[in-house]
């Protein structure tokens, strides 16, 4: 045992029990992660990622391109029959191999491919695992092999307590716990982020280029999950420029051998040969499809959101200050005390800390700089967590220095469960986390802060839980925001009619309503979002410390706030209207509490329909309000705001004397000679 734990530097690199450890590391959090993965649901991007990888890998395992050889997929069996395992949901015909390869276009495939591969295992084949919870086994896995990497490489070079440490800090994270039960692409592309970067630092320190070429293979598996692995390259450059600078160990000498350039010729060609390899779209036009693939990655990381805040002119503070409020408190001051004892030790090891700094900095830095964007929190740059992790547990370390095996043992022993009461007190929304020195969730929901409390869709299943053990016989329910993707079918109890067509307004005729409340960036149908929380009482909610982040409401009387438990009626008199100044302004005889307007007209040649237009309401015709929803957008799903007739704008009890139509241009066809009726609650 006093070998175990003689954690000195010198002697890391003799001990012949690293190994173990690190399988004994893998199979804790692999096991852990197994027996928590029925608490979690699914992201709310995951069931594309399904139906993707669903296509593709049964054209690599079978040839074909459609599902016609399967059974149909059986909806009932599957509700109430727990042991069904004839098909995946996810085995869509609408969205098989034909249909893929001429819409997909997006990320790249090789997790969604991977992870389809555990369902055809472990759901289809032996039945052990379930349809969602067979995916999530490869997300478990990849994250155990994650943190038993984080262990493994602060060990080979410090010792096994900070090794340990490391693991520790790595896998009680709390975003990363939760999200390596159920997100896709972030938590794989962590690990070969990880992997290759650790491989490339390898090539360097041993000087052998046989780890360069596995750097190229683990680049090649990266690119073809995510293309944050682009960013290794100003992480490991500076790195690079700095060891040459020292030229440590005869650096140069070796980068200019002829293997090493070989090795550095062949690293292209092999990661982009598994890029192409992988993605079958690919094929049909590997210049063109590879040029939209990086559109879509400009797009999604350069496009502007003020609605996340520049906290110092155009720097985007949003990830620093998110990541400054989710780390648990003993990571902060541990991670401070590695970069603090850092400075000194920066030549030790090939720059090795110098590497794990840069890419902390860098890979938080690409996303502050301006012009790029980042929202819903940090987990799209997940990569910062692995050198986070390593940087703490080597400065936990190096605050403890002891040769006391007690106290090494007793602080170990501490640490673990600091970090561990967080988790059990929130499981399983840990990716909810904030910190007390922030504040906790309440304050940084109160103040704003967006997608604060977001789930990412891990909370739908918690909510149905409460619907299948709940509702009555026969209910209808529908989701405010969400898509149908975010509950699949088959988790619904199937007495329970499903869609989100399903909603009556103002007619309350008891439909249930569920979906995440959390600090949105942006909040499709607003007037149904008003109308849930300004209306109704919420008859369920999973709170976190207090705070709902997810609420199921009852659109009916008995679950309506006692001031609207009024009926929907028209104002028959009273309402007059005129066309000027290129409004249609609409005046009542006195305040009412509107519920909808509706504007007829007739389309005529020449005239423009409704673009871009608004509503407005004012109770004194001097302050004016403007409806959240544009004109003609949909209100609420599934229902025309404009048609060739009518205009149908919907008010969630807005208190109002006066209403006006904005339209975007004079010549709109609502301008000439339109007719108007306007109901209120009374």
């Amino acid at each position: 045992m006093n070998k175990i734990i003689n954690f000195g530097k010198d002697k890391a690199k003799k001990m012949n029990f690293k190994l173990p450890i690190v399988v004994l590391i893998f199979i804790v959090y692999f096991v852990l992660g197994l027996v928590t993965i029925k608490d979690y649901g699914i992201s709310w991007d995951e069931p594309t990622h399904f139906y993707r990888g669903q296509a593709y890998i049964w054209y690599f395992l079978t040839g074909q391109k459609n599902f016609k050889s399967l059974p149909p997929y059986d909806l009932l069996a599957a509700q109430i029959n727990p042991a069904y395992h004839v098909r995946s949901f996810y085995q869509s015909d609408s969205q098989d191999f034909t249909w893929l390869i001429a819409n997909d276009g997006d990320h790249p495939v090789l997790n969604d491919t991977l992870a389809a591969l555990s369902n055809y295992v472990f759901y289809q084949k032996l039945g052990i695992l379930g349809d969602i919870q067979s995916f999530h086994l490869f997300e478990i896995f990849v994250s155990a092999i994650l943190v038993a990497l984080v262990f493994y490489w602060c060990a080979e070079i410090w010792g096994v307590l900070p090794g340990i440490f490391s693991a520790l800090f790595m896998a009680t994270y709390p975003l990363f716990w939760a999200e390596s039960h159920f997100n896709i692409k972030d938590p794989p592309e962590t690990l070969f982020f990880s992997l290759a970067l650790y491989f490339l630092w390898k090539t360097i320190k041993a000087k052998k280029t046989v780890y360069l070429i596995i750097t190229s293979i683990i680049t090649g598996i990266a690119i073809s999950i995510k293309f944050n692995i682009f960013f290794a390259a100003p992480i490991a450059l500076p790195w690079l420029i700095y060891l040459f600078i020292l030229n440590e160990n005869k650096l140069r000498t070796f980068v200019f051998s002829k293997k090493f350039i070989l090795a550095f010729a062949l690293f292209p060609i092999i990661v982009f040969g598994i890029f192409f390899l992988h993605w079958p779209w690919l094929w049909q036009d590997l210049v063109a499809n590879t040029k939209e693939v990086f559109g879509y990655y400009k797009g999604i990381g350069l496009e502007q959101d003020a609605t996340l805040g520049l906290l110092l002119t155009t720097w985007n503070l949003y990830a620093p200050r998110w990541i400054l409020f989710t780390t648990q408190p003993l990571m902060l001051l541990a991670f401070a005390a590695g970069l603090l004892f850092s400075v000194k030790k920066l030549k030790e090891n090939s720059g090795v800390l110098l590497l794990w700094i840069l890419w902390f900095v860098i890979t938080i830095g690409r996303v502050v700089i301006p012009g790029t964007v980042i929202y819903g929190g940090v987990r799209q740059i997940m990569e910062y967590i692995p050198p986070m992790a390593m940087l703490a547990g080597w400065g936990l370390w190096s605050l403890i220095k002891s040769k006391c095996t007690a106290l090494h043992l007793v602080i170990l022993a501490v640490s673990l469960v600091i970090l561990l009461v967080p988790l059990i007190k929130l499981h399983p929304n840990e990716n909810v986390y904030f910190n007390s020195l922030s504040g906790g969730l309440k304050k940084n929901v109160d103040s704003g802060l967006p997608a604060a409390g977001f789930s990412f869709g891990n909370a739908y299943q918690q909510g149905m839980n409460w619907i299948n053990k709940n509702v009555e016989s026969g209910a209808k329910l529908a989701l405010v925001q969400g898509t149908m993707l975010n509950i699949p079918t088959f988790t619904v109890r199937n007495d329970i009619l499903y869609s989100n067509s399903y909603w009556s307004g103002i007619q309350r005729q008891g439909e249930y309503l569920i979906d995440l409340t959390f600090n949105y960036n942006v909040r499709i149908y607003p007037y149904v979002w008003e109308y849930v929380g300004k209306i109704l009482d919420p008859v369920y909610e999973v709170k976190v410390e207090g705070v709902p982040i997810l609420t199921i409401w009852k659109n009916d009387f008995k679950h309506t706030k006692e001031i609207y438990r009024k009926n929907e009626s028209i104002i028959s008199s009273g309402v007059k209207f005129s066309t000027q100044e290129n409004l249609l302004t609409v005046s009542l005889s006195q305040r009412a509490v509107l519920s909808k307007i509706l504007i007829y007209f007739k389309k005529e040649v020449g005239c423009q329909m409704p673009k871009a237009s608004y509503i407005e309401t004012s109770v004194d015709g001097s302050n004016w309000y403007r409806e959240k929803d544009v004109v003609p957008d949909e209100q609420i799903s599934g229902i025309r705001a404009v048609d060739n007739k009518r205009l149908i704008f919907f008010f969630a009890a807005r208190e109002a004397k006066f209403i006006r139509f904005i339209p975007e241009s004079s010549n709109s066809c609502i301008m000439d000679n339109p007719s108007v009726d306007v109901y209120e609650l009374r």
